[in-house]
C-alpha cells in the first residue's frame, strides 16, 4: 500500500506525536509497505532527514507554546502539489489539538483522501473531555464527577474532596495536568491548565 504517515503539527503533544509516527513509519516500512512521512506543521521527511525522524525521542516537558505557534503548516503545500493524491491512506499519528479534534479529519474529507481513525464528529466529541463525560452518564457508563471552570476552590473541593485533579478540557497526554492536595495548590494548577486551552476541567480524582 501507498501510506502517509502524518505526525507532529503544532499541538503541545508535538514530541509524542513525532515518536509514535517514526515507530509506525518504520514499521510499515519493514512490512514492504510505500511509505512517506508529513509533519503537519514542517512537510515532508526528506532522506537526508529520516535518520533523526527514527531516533527521536520524546522530551521531559512539552515544547513551549510560543515555539509551537511560529510552526507553519507544512501540509496544504502537499495537497496542492498532489504528494497526497497517490496515497492510499494517511496513518494518523498526530497527538491533540487538530490531529485529534476533528479537524485534520474533516480536511481529509473534504480534500477526499481516506485515513485511519474515527471520523470528524466521533474525533471532535472524544477531544472534547466535557462531552465526553457527558455522553458517558447519558449512556450509564460510570465516570468521575466533574465540574467546568469557573467554579470555587472551595465548591470544587466541598463537592469533589481532595485530592483532586485540575486539567485542560482539550489536552491529551497529560499535558497541563495537574494532582491538586492541597487547597493552596488549586488556583496554580488552574492557571497552568489555562495555559493550554480555554477550557479547564476539575476532576474527582481516583486512585490506582
Amino acid at each position: 500500500m501507498k501510506i502517509a504517515v502524518l505526525f507532529g503539527g503544532q499541538s503541545s503533544e508535538r514530541d509524542v506525536s513525532i515518536s509514535s509516527a517514526s515507530q509506525v513509519y518504520k514499521a510499515l516500512k519493514e512490512n514492504g509497505h510505500d511509505v512517506i512521512a508529513i509533519d503537519t506543521a514542517m512537510g515532508l521527511i526528506k532522506p537526508e532527514d529520516e535518520a533523526a525522524f527514527l531516533n527521536c525521542r520524546i522530551k521531559p516537558l512539552p515544547p513551549e507554546i510560543s515555539g509551537l505557534k511560529m510552526l507553519q503548516n507544512g501540509l496544504m503545500p502537499l495537497v496542492q502539489n498532489g504528494k497526497l493524491a497517490d496515497r492510499d491512506v494517511c496513518f494518523l499519528a498526530l497527538h491533540g489539538g487538530n490531529g485529534e479534534n476533528g479537524m485534520m479529519q474533516g480536511f481529509l474529507d473534504i480534500m477526499g483522501i481516506p485515513y485511519t481513525g474515527p471520523n470528524h464528529t466521533s474525533s471532535a466529541c472524544s477531544m472534547d473531555k466535557d462531552i465526553t463525560k457527558t455522553l458517558f452518564l447519558r449512556h450509564n457508563v460510570p465516570t468521575p464527577k466533574w465540574m467546568m471552570m469557573p467554579v470555587s476552590r472551595e465548591k470544587a473541593i466541598r463537592e469533589l474532596g481532595l485530592p483532586l485533579i485540575v486539567k485542560p478540557n482539550q489536552e491529551g497526554s497529560t499535558v497541563g495536568l495537574s494532582v491538586v492536595k492541597s487547597k493552596e495548590d488549586f488556583d496554580k494548577a488552574v492557571e497552568t491548565a489555562y495555559k493550554y486551552d480555554t477550557e479547564v476541567m476539575i476532576e474527582q480524582f481516583i486512585p490506582g
